[in-house]
């Protein structure tokens, strides 16, 4: 996520934006303290929260990530498009 972390944080006054920030943070924690397993079932947590939105992703992504660093690449891409997403409904331009 080149790095729009930072972006998002100026935002956590709206609760989804604060929610994704949390999923990012938990998501790069995870997977810098190389906790596979638990990365792995915490992007099948969000896949369940964001059950619509992962349809459609995964619908025009369609390369299944084999890898974990491929999975984690994956999600934090998701959950930046998610990020932008709840900006522009809010008709926060950045």
């Amino acid at each position: 996520m080149d790095d729009c972390l930072s972006v998002f944080e100026n935002h956590n006054s709206i609760k989804e934006m604060a929610d994704i920030v949390d999923e990012v943070k938990q998501l790069r924690q995870l997977y810098n303290t190389r906790q596979y397993d638990a990365m792995r079932q915490h992007i099948n947590q969000l896949t369940m929260k964001y059950l619509q939105d992962t349809g459609y992703w995964n619908i025009t992504h369609p390369d299944m990530p084999y890898t974990d660093q491929q999975r984690f690449i994956n999600a934090e891409a998701f959950l930046k498009a998610k990020g932008f997403s709840v900006l522009a409904k809010y008709g926060i331009r950045v």
